[in-house]
């Protein structure tokens, strides 16, 4: 869903998984970069329709949804 710093990830974190109680993952390499992210299962021709509904639900302004 998000790549952030510390100070961005943690408190978005909460609120994704406090709010919309989702079932968020983070993780993070070096401590200084967050990834903030849920695992979907889905075929590959669903992958444009739901990054659209991602962005569309969850997604700050100016940020992407993005599938890896």
């Amino acid at each position: 869903m998000e790549t952030a710093e510390k100070e961005r990830a943690l408190p978005r974190f909460e609120k994704l998984k406090n709010s919309f109680n989702l079932p968020v993952l983070m993780e993070t390499k070096d401590s200084v970069k967050f990834n903030i992210y849920f695992v979907l299962r889905a075929n590959p021709a669903d992958t444009a329709r739901m990054i659209d509904s991602l962005q569309r639900a969850y997604t700050p302004p100016g940020k992407r949804a993005y599938v890896e």
